[in-house]
């Protein structure tokens, strides 16, 4: 499943934007986990409802911000547990929701992840199958750390947004964030874009290919080890869930994964 995952996340930072990004995930998740539907759904805290915003084998297109209503079906049942649910046949499930027109009444099997940021459910990841069967735990640990990562694009997505309207106004601005130590403190603030990109870095021949890999070799082992040590920090504070993610970074961060095809290219 790391291959696919990899390749997922290496596809979707050359999004376009956030649509793109939606539907580069549904086509390739259906595609790792051999899938009949995928889809992605946003949540409205303000009601709990959820707006369709990709899929992939829905009988018929969907039109644009197709809605959930409010506390309705599974979808909204994963929002406010916030945590993942997978069923044999969930079409037979009390919650069960059809949207009109896409077919769902013909899935069976059913997989849903809370996409999570902060600890505040901005959507679902849903996988469908038209066969009765149970989504193994590598299915749910892959699906999860896919939304985990999409959580990190939408949210940045909103902060931008938030940013760029607030930037044309002269009130004071007032954004919530996490804390990282207790207590209070006042100063100033400033919203940092640097027009930088790593495809502005020139491309240049290795001149001592030996000491360049010893380099890459010791700095990966630093970031692996940064990771296990974050994971330990945060391991009583954060869903088991969200602490298995870092297991995985960390193993895509190994000599025999993402490092080999590094040093092949040095």
């Amino acid at each position: 499943m790391l291959p696919a995952l990899r390749s997922i996340i290496h596809t979707v930072n050359g999004a376009e934007g956030l649509q793109d990004t939606f539907d580069i995930i549904v086509t390739q998740v259906s595609d790792a986990l051999k899938t009949d539907i995928c889809s992605i759904y946003l949540n409205h805290k303000q009601d709990n409802s959820h707006t369709l915003v990709a899929n992939r084998g829905f009988d018929q297109e969907m039109p644009d911000k197709t809605l959930v209503p409010s506390n309705k079906g599974i979808i909204s049942h994963i929002s406010r547990r916030e945590e993942p649910l997978k069923f044999a046949d969930g079409s037979s499930h009390k919650d069960f929701f059809e949207i009109p027109g896409s077919g769902e009444d013909k899935a069976r099997a059913f997989l849903g992840v809370p996409i999570i940021h902060h600890r505040e459910v901005l959507g679902v990841l849903v996988v469908q199958h038209k066969s009765r069967r149970i989504f193994s735990e590598d299915d749910e640990a892959f699906l999860v750390t896919l939304s985990a990562q999409l959580a990190g694009i939408i949210a940045n997505v909103e902060l931008r947004n938030l940013v760029e309207s607030k930037q044309r106004r002269t009130a004071p601005t007032q954004f919530n964030a996490s804390s990282s130590t207790p207590g209070l403190a006042m100063g100033k603030g400033w919203v940092v874009s640097p027009p930088t990109s790593l495809a502005t870095i020139p491309k240049r021949q290795c001149k001592d290919v030996e000491a360049e890999i010893k380099q890459l070799r010791k700095a990966m082992s630093r970031s692996r080890k940064d990771i296990r040590d974050l994971a330990a920090t945060l391991s009583t504070k954060l869903a088991k869930q969200e602490v298995a993610l870092f297991a995985a970074y960390e193993q895509m961060l190994s000599r025999d994964s993402l490092g080999k095809k590094i040093e092949q290219l040095i």
